[in-house]
């Protein structure tokens, strides 16, 4: 559903709508009643950057030498946490999915401008990789002079190496500012 809309101005709200067509399709889905699903994704052109998450798959930007998570966890432990609440939930119970047996889970979107620094990477994954490889070692590879594909292998294998017990989904975006505009 999101491929419908790439050669499209990008806005939050068609992220919205796209998200909720994806939303209906899995819920009538015959074959695999009750299908559902994280999301996480990102539109960046020349002038701006929508990034958008449902669930527990994760958005980290890592500028200056640091990665930060610029994604919201919808996990109902995260969801209390963010209320004042300690608990002791299951921290992979999501609270918000697509598709599913339940009504639509509102999206997280955050519209930003133009990404800027001299080389920034965008890292989109599943926490079977932020659950199990600490954040300095993957800062660590993403500083390490490898091409994208070898860091985004080195990523994969890392938290295989740790014993992952969950999928790892990783994508890798590096971009590197054009100072000539400025």
């Amino acid at each position: 559903t999101l491929q419908k809309v790439k050669d499209k101005p990008i806005s939050g709200d068609v992220i919205h709508n796209q998200l909720k067509e994806a939303h209906t399709i899995l819920r009538n889905e015959k074959k695999y009643p009750y299908m559902a699903t994280t999301a996480a994704g990102i539109f960046l052109d020349d002038d701006s950057s929508v990034a958008f998450n449902v669930g527990d798959s994760k958005i980290y930007l890592y500028k200056f030498g640091a990665l930060r998570q610029i994604s919201v966890d919808h996990t109902t432990s995260q969801e209390l946490l963010r209320q004042g609440i300690q608990n002791n939930v299951n921290p992979h119970q999501l609270s918000r999915f697509l598709g599913g047996k339940d009504n639509f889970s509102e999206p997280e979107i955050k519209e930003a401008g133009k990404l800027k620094g001299s080389t920034n990477y965008l890292l989109l994954c599943s926490d079977g990789l932020t659950d199990f490889v600490k954040l300095e070692f993957i800062e660590k590879v993403l500083e390490a002079p490898k091409t994208l594909l070898e860091k985004t292998k080195t990523l994969i294998a890392l938290a295989i190496k740790c014993k992952t017990t969950d999928n790892v989904s990783v994508i890798l975006i590096e971009w590197k500012e054009d100072n000539k505009d400025e």
